[in-house]
């Protein structure tokens, strides 16, 4: 075998153990809810194919369930937007409707776009509508999760419109 090809199978095996090293600190780092519905191999399928996740009051990911906070819409946003800067993200943005902020992985520093809506809960209060998208890849390990994760236990929401 020349030794150019040993070289190159080297350097490829590198960069596969390296990929394979880097992925799953992305996904230990995310601190994932590996247990939850609808368990540990549908949830490394999502984590592993998508790069941007959206609350709604039906989706399949508990976690991902709509939140509720029992201030009006203006006074949630605000409130977002509070607990935006607390979590450390970057180009925070208060608009009429929503709220926009960057959030940078811890791993490789990626920028992360999240967007937060709300709009009046016929109980009262507000319901938020959460996005977070990865700028590049087609795989977040979990990272936009994390981010919307950490931003509804920092507005410490209701437990109505989740399980």
């Amino acid at each position: 075998m020349p030794k150019y090809l040993l070289w190159v199978w080297w350097v490829a095996m590198g960069l596969l153990v390296l990929g394979l090293v880097l992925g799953g600190g992305a996904l230990v780092l995310n601190r994932l809810p590996w247990a939850a519905s609808p368990g540990p191999i549908p949830r490394l399928g999502i984590y592993l194919s998508r790069n941007r996740v959206q609350t709604r009051d039906d989706h399949s990911l508990p976690e991902l369930r709509s939140p509720h906070i029992s201030e009006p819409p203006d006074k949630a946003l605000a409130k977002v937007a509070m607990a935006m800067g607390a979590l450390g993200w970057e180009d925070i943005r208060v608009g009429h409707s929503d709220v926009r902020a960057v959030a940078v992985t811890p791993l490789l520093g990626f920028a992360d776009d999240l967007a937060v809506t709300a709009e009046p809960s016929p109980g009262g209060g507000s319901r938020l509508s959460i996005r977070s998208a990865s700028r590049v890849g087609r795989a977040d390990f979990g990272a936009n999760l994390r981010h919307v994760m950490d931003l509804m236990a920092q507005l410490d929401p209701e437990p109505s419109g989740r399980e």
